[in-house]
């Protein structure tokens, strides 16, 4: 059984050591030259928690297994419709195929849906497979391309 915690500020130090985690496992699949820094963690962590998103430890007793980031916001042409959007969630590898991720997003996923969400959003790197999995098994379909070319500077 799982437990989603909302961060507090004063946690905000420990959980960037955890999102610099993982950046660097997701680094593969990413092309980013380098992993996030933990103060532009940090930084980008107040910001998400000042803003109102919601960012949460995923717990199983009192061990912090991992974390989830999310936001409800207004449609963008139909002010009248809520739309949710999965910034982040990560569990630890040695806490994975667990159920932690699953049980983690399916109350996330409950919440939005009593808060009035039409549907939600996020985005995952087109190479990596098991989280591609993951979200195929929790009903997401790919609905949109992003593209991207890297320039020099």
């Amino acid at each position: 059984m799982i437990e989603l915690v909302p961060v507090r500020r004063d946690e905000i130090e420990r959980l960037a050591s955890m999102v610099s985690e993982y950046w660097q496992e997701i680094q593969e699949y990413s092309g980013e030259p380098a992993p996030m820094e933990t103060d532009t963690a940090k930084k980008l962590l107040y910001e998400a928690i000042s803003k109102g998103d919601g960012v949460f430890w995923i717990t199983s007793g009192d061990e912090e297994i991992g974390f989830i980031e999310h936001d409800i916001r207004e449609h963008w042409s139909r002010p009248d419709q809520k739309v949710g959007h999965i910034a982040e969630i990560f569990v630890r590898r040695d806490r994975r195929r667990a159920g932690a991720g699953r049980e983690a997003m399916n109350r996330i996923l409950e919440t939005m849906a009593e808060d009035g969400v039409r549907y939600v959003t996020l985005e995952t790197w087109v190479r990596n497979d098991q989280a591609r999995r993951f979200w195929e098994a929790l009903g997401f379909r790919e609905d949109r391309l992003e593209m991207r070319r890297m320039l020099d500077s």
